[in-house]
């Protein structure tokens, strides 16, 4: 058998070696943490009538697999999720999302390893719909009275109109609460 019988088989099967050799030593990967930090900006589609009360975990860490060809593009990216809130969430009040690669936004070669705390699968936000509601009120009181000068303050109102979370008022009526106005120095 001669070595230049199918040649042109063989030159195929060489290209192919070194195309794949070519893409194989530029996918050598690194290990990568970045630390991800969610504010209630990442909450998009909330109605103006609703309020974050909390998200779940604010900050958290990620174990990240990077092809070195790529880890410099990393360093310039930004890593707060983009949190789409449905319809049908804002009835439940709370609203979760997986933690993928797709919502911190990563490129499709770049692949998440582990989390810290570990074991993290989702980010959980509560929601609450801002109502408003009157509310009794204390008068403010005074303090750092010049010597000499007796005042006292009056009020013809009773109640204050406040907007807030429907949590917020829960609160207040099960404590008995009243709006308490910050004193008035007349210093």
């Amino acid at each position: 058998m001669k070595i230049t019988a199918h040649w042109e088989l063989k030159a195929v099967a060489l290209l192919l070696a070194i195309a794949l050799y070519i893409y194989t030593s530029g996918q050598v990967r690194v290990d990568k943490t970045i630390t991800v930090s969610i504010t209630d900006a990442a909450v998009r589609g909330l109605p103006g009538d609703y309020q974050v009360v909390n998200i779940s975990p604010r900050e958290f860490k990620v174990l990240l697999s990077v092809p070195t060809s790529r880890l410099a593009d990393l360093e310039a990216e930004s890593f707060t999720p983009r949190l789409e809130v449905r319809p049908e969430q804002l009835t439940l009040k709370n609203a979760t999302w997986p933690l993928t690669s797709h919502l911190l936004r990563l490129s499709n070669d770049i692949r998440i390893q582990a989390t810290e705390p570990a074991g993290l699968r989702e980010i959980s936000v509560t929601l609450d719909r801002i109502t408003e509601e009157n509310l009794p009120i204390e008068l403010p009181h005074l303090v750092g009275l010049p010597s000499g000068l007796d005042a006292t303050i009056r009020s013809d109102q009773t109640l204050v109109r406040v907007a807030a979370g429907g949590a917020v008022f829960e609160l207040l009526r099960r404590d008995r609460e009243r709006v308490r106005f910050q004193d008035i120095d007349l210093h």
